[in-house]
């Protein structure tokens, strides 16, 4: 970060305001993954990629979960655009896995980081045969793609007042309802999208 300020973001929302002029980011939550002297990490979380879900991200479906009918359950949510970083490569944000599951391998470790106590970012493929299987973590959202900002630029964009800043919990983050979610995280604050007027700020 620049000037030396000592907050950060990790584990915030960011709730884009009408002063974001980037349609990458237009009425965007974004949930702060990374946030260093060096550079800031985020997915945003309330926008789908293109109608995808997980069915057209695996490869095939598993013969057992068509016999059971689990794939509308399963398969069928929806993948995020996490931001127009790299727009190729996953991130899964969960909540913790089962005692006794290992994921991802050891060897792997670097890819799966601990966010908060509660949440998880893991971009290793091995996520998703954990995610449809019968230990999965109790939410998860699969994002493509990536939000991101060099050292300093994440606090030059919040003093022009396009961001706000709220804090997070996870029933919004993995709320199912992708349309509402930039007017509940608006809520956390007390204010309506006709009360909005161009302020920023940190909470």
């Amino acid at each position: 970060m620049s000037n030396n300020t000592s907050f950060s973001l990790q584990g915030k929302l960011l709730i884009a305001t009408p002063e974001m002029d980037d349609p990458n980011f237009k009425r965007s939550v974004v949930y702060m993954c990374i946030h260093d002297e060096t550079h800031a990490l985020g997915l945003i979380i309330n926008r789908k990629k293109s109608g995808l879900t997980l069915s057209d991200i695996l490869t095939q479906v598993p013969p057992e979960l068509q016999k059971h009918g689990q794939v509308s359950d399963q398969y069928m949510k929806p993948v995020l655009f996490g931001g127009p970083v790299g727009t190729e490569q996953g991130f899964v944000l969960h909540t913790a896995l089962d005692e006794g599951v290992t994921h991802p391998p050891s060897k792997d470790a670097p890819l799966s980081m601990p966010l908060t106590e509660t949440l998880f970012l893991t971009a290793h493929a091995s996520i998703l045969t954990t995610l449809l299987s019968e230990t999965p973590p109790r939410h998860a959202l699969l994002a493509l793609g990536y939000a991101g900002w060099d050292a300093g630029q994440i606090e030059d964009e919040i003093k022009d007042n396009c961001w706000i800043v709220v804090e997070s919990n996870d029933e919004l983050i993995f709320d199912p309802d992708l349309d509402q979610k930039w007017d509940k995280a608006l809520a956390k604050l007390g204010i309506t999208a006709d009360q909005l007027a161009s302020q920023t700020g940190l909470t």
